[in-house]
């Protein structure tokens, strides 16, 4: 197996097994009100449509948060560079990224942290380099949506 898929399924094994852990340092999930104001931010689970990542158009609406969690590590793998200071020096660690997708679609607020500032700026790039999608929507309405994933490093 090539070094691309082992890396990307490992990248997928974490992002599955961080589904599964408690919150830690994020801050709390918003509970949906009925009066959302236009400027609130939701989680990706609790919308009714989900932000679309581009090529996930013509997929079943029920299918459509695994097609964007498919995408989006698709994504990790091909533009991820493993930092050379930080390959030569052994470090190594999970990254938690933490971005708003606006109502325009535009990925904004990117937030990192992890054991190292190289890893992090690393982290930022990748997220940052994510192509414009179709907003998520709550009431028929677009709404930022906020989202996290861990990026890990390991040698």
């Amino acid at each position: 197996m090539n070094k691309a898929k082992l890396f990307f399924l490992f990248f997928m094994f974490q992002l599955l097994s961080f589904g599964q852990e408690e919150p830690k340092e994020i801050s709390q999930i918003p509970v949906v009100k009925e009066n959302v104001k236009e400027d609130s931010e939701l989680t990706f689970v609790e919308l009714e449509a989900p932000p679309i990542y581009p090529g996930c158009e013509n997929t079943p609406i029920a299918e459509q948060r695994e097609c964007f969690n498919t995408k989006l590590g698709e994504h990790v793998v091909r533009h991820f560079r493993y930092p050379k200071e930080a390959l030569n020096n052994n470090i190594q660690g999970r990254v938690l990224v933490q971005f708003i997708i606006d109502q325009e679609g535009r990925v904004e607020k990117i937030v990192t942290r992890g054991p190292h500032p190289l890893l992090e700026n690393e982290a930022f790039r990748i997220i940052n380099r994510l192509p414009k999608m179709t907003p998520g929507k709550q009431k028929g309405k677009p709404v930022k949506v906020k989202y996290a994933i861990p990026i890990t490093f390991r040698i």
